[in-house]
């Protein structure tokens, strides 16, 4: 089954679910104002019937109907006094920027979203954004003032959000009408200080996640704090915030010598304390877990690693890779000490009290379990990470020295390079790796003449790659044994020094211009399975049950994947015999191979004579049997990234029961081709695919034709047969 046709399989279900499930929604905040306080409602209209509720999730639907006392803004008292500077860039939030008195910049965040906003606008008046708005009642509506305490007992950096209605004043201008009377949060914006002055938490520098990257690329005087960012990241585990893409993170950099070195500021924590528990996501997430790992609910066990820290791989990948396990250990140790019972219940206990009432036994309970089983979850986390690693160079002249130690052990290390092509000053980067964790090494020399050396006895089980840069480079192997070492670098003016068993791959190699969700880059580690169930009722096959898998590995510049692995398994009532199917891709060199295996017979034929020339209209005598056994393998080069070229062999059997048939039409007339036959040749293909999407294509041309070659063998005649298609 091609991957477009199992989407489109899928998504249908969700639709037909969803659409059957529709009913409208409307906004709701109700106030009550006191001298300087408000009675709110967070939002009336996420009550749902039993069977929405299973299909659609429970979710934390009666909190969003609970009245809570939230502090009525002053424009003119808090910060000094407010004014409006502009809307905020949130896409379902309604988010609003303004200036202090004191010369700080603050947001104010409303509590409910509009999940519409972010969608495309021809889906904006359809159930897709009724479902999606519907799904915003999994969120916790007061995560944000439950989560700041416990980052306070973690000692991050993090904004302090205060529960707020903000007033219908003239001052909001021309956001008077979006923004008065909403239910929301203000805290200070992570920025720097007005006029030269220090800005957050006392920090000189304060960037995105964006920029963050292009400094640490042009400059390794710019540093990210390790220790600080992997507490922050158990931190989110703990919490259950899955949301943490480069985005939702700001950078305060602080004067350390020579060094900027930048600590985490984590914000947003919309998404903290989710429940999505729903059916419908249920299913969805156990049929293909690898397109949406990251949608898990906040009860008292965690979910994989994978899952809950997907939205950040791109952060992850780069700021985690140099810290080993004896750290992790310990700074997992040391937040389960500082996270004691009465700072989670100090946590808890800042809710409104209406809260309070429903929920604090359940949050109490989960972040207690959560704590105590930290460790366990840092080490899921650690080994994630651990089997595939990316080192990161900069664009200045470095010097990389990877040396293979005894007990399966290689050490990498990463310095800035003088004048004499030697180390100089404290090493970037130095990590001792294990055979045990680790399969592979990346080392990415960017920019610079950079020069690397592998010294060594090489027989850990860890392969090493190093990445050349824009310039030339020296890439030397003195290694012994049989270590697995690969230079990657296509520019003729490198010095390669290659050892007894170094791999020199010297051929362009042009990155896929793609971006994944959460801004990271195309997966090359790792692997994930879907799985694909299939029902029918009528048809050749009667009443039929199938159940495909599929397992996708990725790999080291390979994209989309470095190889596929298929099944499928099914059977009808039609016969008692099943379906059964294997497809593998894989590389074959700079081409890609791949074969199938089919054995079928699960299809019931009919056969009505020929012309028109039958008379009967008795159904059962019409019914043919037979067995199908095929083998398929073929090389796909693609010499364009739209155009693929492919060449192969094929071999099927066609197998009939002779008594199976016995007294039907087919035997009576017995056809060629209806005794048993074999066949095998060539096949060759050419497909062209233009489209500007491969699964929701809104323009574009694709066109496949496939030519088989299948001269006679036993029972068959010599034929050339075409198959194409084109749409």
């Amino acid at each position: 089954m091609t991957d477009v046709r199992r989407v489109h399989i899928l998504a249908g279900l969700g639709m037909f679910c969803l659409a059957a499930l529709a009913t409208p929604i409307a906004a709701s905040t109700q106030t009550a104002q006191g001298a300087d306080s408000v009675l709110a409602t967070p939002r009336m209209s996420y009550d749902a019937g039993p069977f929405r509720a299973a299909m659609m999730g429970h979710g934390w639907r009666e909190l969003w109907r609970v009245p809570v006392t939230a502090q009525l803004l002053d424009f003119d008292e808090y910060a000094g006094g407010l004014t409006v500077v502009r809307r905020g860039g949130g896409k379902q939030t309604s988010s609003l920027r303004m200036r202090g008195a004191d010369g700080v910049l603050y947001n104010f965040r409303s509590v409910d979203k509009d999940a519409a906003r972010g969608l495309d606008p021809l889906l904006q008046e359809t159930f897709v954004a009724w479902a999606q708005q519907d799904q915003i009642s999994a969120i916790f509506p007061m995560a944000a003032i439950v989560v700041a305490p416990l980052l306070e007992a973690a000692e991050l950096l993090h904004p302090d959000p205060t529960l707020v209605v903000m007033p219908d004043d003239p001052r909001l201008g021309e956001f008077r009408e979006e923004f008065a009377g909403l239910l929301g949060f203000i805290e200070e914006r992570p920025d720097e200080g007005p006029d030269g002055e220090p800005g957050f938490a006392g920090s000189s520098r304060v960037i995105s996640s964006g920029r963050l990257f292009e400094r640490l690329e042009e400059d390794p005087d710019n540093r990210v704090d390790s220790e600080d960012f992997l507490r922050a990241r158990l931190m989110d585990m703990f919490v259950g915030d899955w949301d943490r893409h480069p985005d939702q993170w700001r950078w305060a950099g602080f004067d350390d010598g020579d060094l900027l070195v930048f600590r985490p500021v984590p914000r947003d924590r919309d998404w903290a304390l989710t429940k999505l528990d729903g059916l419908i996501l249920r299913w969805f997430r156990a049929l293909v877990p690898g397109i949406a790992p990251h949608l898990v609910s906040f009860e008292e066990e965690y979910p994989s690693a994978l899952a809950i820290t997907w939205s950040g791989r791109a952060l992850d990948r780069q700021f985690l890779t140099g810290l080993e396990w004896g750290t992790w250990e310990a700074i997992a140790l040391d937040l389960q000490r500082r996270l004691s019972d009465e700072v989670i219940q100090g946590a808890v206990e800042r809710l409104p009290s209406s809260y309070y009432d429903l929920v604090a036994d359940f949050l109490t309970s989960a972040l207690t379990q959560r704590r105590d089983d930290l460790m366990a979850q840092a080490r899921d986390f650690y080994d994630l990470l651990a089997r595939h690693v990316d080192v990161f160079g900069t664009d200045e002249e470095e010097y990389a020295l990877v040396e293979w130690l005894d007990g399966d052990r290689v050490r990498v290390r990463l310095w800035e390079k003088d004048s004499e092509e030697e180390p100089r000053g404290e090493a970037l980067y130095d990590r001792t790796f294990l055979g045990s964790e680790t399969a592979d090494v990346r080392i990415y020399l960017l920019g610079g003449q950079d020069r690397a050396v592998v010294r060594g006895d090489a027989c850990a089980r860890v392969t090493l790659r190093i990445v050349g840069g824009g310039r030339a480079d020296a890439l030397i192997d003195e290694t012994t044994g049989s270590g697995r070492v690969h230079f990657h670098d296509d520019r003729g003016d490198n010095e390669i020094v290659e050892g007894r068993n170094t791999k020199v791959h010297a051929y362009d190699y042009e990155a896929p211009d793609v971006v994944e969700s959460y801004g990271a880059p195309p997966r090359d580690w790792g692997h994930a399975w879907s799985y694909f169930p299939l029902f029918e009722i009528g048809g050749r096959k009667g009443t039929y049950a199938q159940l495909g898998a599929a397992r996708q590995s990725f790999g080291f510049r390979h994209f989309p994947y470095q190889s596929t692995v298929e099944f499928a398994a099914g059977i009808g009532t039609a016969t008692q015999l099943p379906l059964l199917e294997i497809q593998t891709t894989f590389p074959a060199g700079r081409l890609r191979g791949e074969a199938t295996a089919r054995y079928q017979s699960a299809d019931r034929y009919r056969f009505f004579g020929f012309g028109n020339e039958t008379t009967t209209t008795d159904p059962d005598l019409h019914i043919v049997d037979r067995q199908i056994v095929s083998l398929e393998s073929q090389l796909q080069w693609a010499p364009h990234e739209d155009l693929v070229i492919t060449g192969g062999a094929v071999f099927e059997a066609n197998l009939h029961s002779q008594s199976g048939n016995a007294g039907r039409l087919i035997a009576q007339s017995n056809p060629y081709g209806f005794s048993d036959f074999f066949q095998a040749g060539l096949t060759t293909g050419i497909e062209w695919d233009g489209r500007d999407h491969a699964l929701f294509p809104t323009r574009g041309r694709s066109n496949r034709g496939r030519r088989f070659l299948l001269p006679g063998i036993y029972g068959s005649q010599s034929r050339l047969r075409d198959a194409g298609r084109v749409c």
